[in-house]
């Protein structure tokens, strides 16, 4: 039987901040545990979505206690964002 994950813990971890490249944006706190929990689960994760607006996702990707914050790329790239920088993950630009 598969152990449901676990809730990520604060100050570890990653938020990743996507978008379906449509205008729908979500957000992913994934941490990978050094070792099981007490429950048995091997990681923390939590999705979120909210209204589906960049600006209530980036709010939310704000607010956790991560120890990083990345968007997405190249699904939506965020203005002024250089063509180097599009694949792949890069940080959330500051608020």
């Amino acid at each position: 039987m598969a152990v449901a994950p676990g809730l990520p813990r604060p100050g570890h971890g990653i938020v990743y901040v996507r978008s379906d490249g449509r205008g729908r944006w979500w957000a992913t706190w994934a941490d990978d545990y050094p070792q099981p929990d007490e429950a048995g689960a091997a990681y923390g994760h939590i999705c979120f979505e909210g209204d589906g607006t960049y600006d209530v996702v980036e709010a939310w990707a704000r607010a956790q206690a991560a120890a990083e914050r990345l968007v997405a790329y190249p699904a939506c790239p965020l203005p002024g964002t250089p063509p180097e920088l599009w694949p792949g993950q890069v940080p959330l630009p500051p608020a």
